[in-house]
Order: structure tokens, then C-alpha cells, then sequence
């Protein structure tokens, strides 16, 4: 395969253009997803490790830490929640205004290639050969986020319950 210039350049252009846009996509509606749903189950998996060894307190305390919770006023956290999504917001306003600066200047750069070759480049060609690369770039994506990422748990339980038993020693133990 004897690659001109101008071809390889095309191709490269055309790749990035179509890895940019379909990475930024498949973040924020894919990967967002399977984030929140691995913070919650690595949260179950925290507050079921927890609350298992609470009986190193002695019998009563599950009745008393059962007592506390359920006595506890939840804290009004709109105002958290509406600054995280309007950051959130923001984040996926600039990073959309940032591909399509990016698609711009790509489609522009590969058109001026594309002239200045006096249109030899088989533009189609090398389209649907990127398409092709993006799909199965796409279904391993896929498959890595939903088959081993979303079961990699990244918080360390046991660093987590002697942190919190510590504090509560240091606090009600003094």
C-alpha cells in the first residue's frame, strides 16, 4: 500500500474527526451511566461492609446507630445538587462547542487536502474504512465499559471502615 501525503493526512484527519465526536458522545451518555451505577453499588457494597462489623461495638449499638439514622434530619442539598448540575451543564456546553470548532477546522483542513490533490483522494473510501475502524472501536468500548469496567470496584472498603472506625473511636472512645 503506497500512501500519498495528502491521503495519509486525509485519513488521519477523518479518524481523529470521528474518535473526537464519538468519544465525547459515548461519555456522556454511556460512560455517565454505568459511573453512576458503579458509585451506587460501590456505596452498597460499603455501607453492607459497615454496617456487618458494627457488632464489634457490642449488641446494643446497631439498635442505637439504627435509632440515630432514622432520627436524622436529611440536609436540604438543592442548592448542591443545582450547582453540580449546572457545572455539569457547562462542562457538555463547552466540550460540544469545542468538538465543533474541532469538526470545523477537520472537515476544512481535509477539504483543502482534498482540492489541493486535485480531488485524487478517494474521500468515500477512506470515510467508510473509518466508519468500519470506529464501529468495532465502538463495540470494544462497549463491551470493556459494560463487562469490566462497570464491575471494577476502586474504593477500598477496608481503608474506608478503618478511617470511619477510627473517627468514631477518636470521638466517642476519648
Amino acid at each position: 500500500m503506497n500512501l500519498n501525503k495528502s491521503e495519509l493526512f486525509s485519513k488521519v484527519f477523518i479518524n481523529v474527526l470521528f474518535f473526537s465526536v464519538f468519544i465525547t458522545m459515548f461519555f456522556f451518555i454511556y460512560g455517565s451511566f454505568i459511573e453512576k451505577s458503579v458509585i451506587s453499588t460501590q456505596m452498597d457494597i460499603l455501607t453492607t461492609e459497615i454496617t456487618n462489623n458494627t457488632k464489634i461495638f457490642g449488641s446494643n449499638f446497631d439498635k442505637l446507630l439504627l435509632k440515630y439514622v432514622n432520627n436524622i434530619n436529611l440536609p436540604d442539598l438543592s442548592a448542591q445538587d443545582h450547582a453540580i448540575e449546572t457545572s455539569n451543564k457547562n462542562i457538555i456546553k463547552t466540550t460540544i462547542t469545542a468538538n465543533v470548532i474541532l469538526v470545523i477546522i477537520l472537515i476544512g483542513i481535509i477539504y483543502y487536502i482534498y482540492k489541493k490533490s486535485n480531488n485524487s483522494i478517494e474521500i468515500n473510501q477512506i470515510i467508510s474504512d473509518n466508519l468500519v475502524i470506529l464501529i468495532f472501536i465502538a463495540l470494544t468500548e462497549y463491551s470493556f465499559l459494560t463487562f469490566f469496567g462497570s464491575k471494577f470496584i476502586s474504593i477500598d472498603s477496608n481503608q474506608t471502615k478503618l478511617s470511619l472506625l477510627t473517627s468514631l473511636r477518636n470521638k466517642f472512645f476519648k
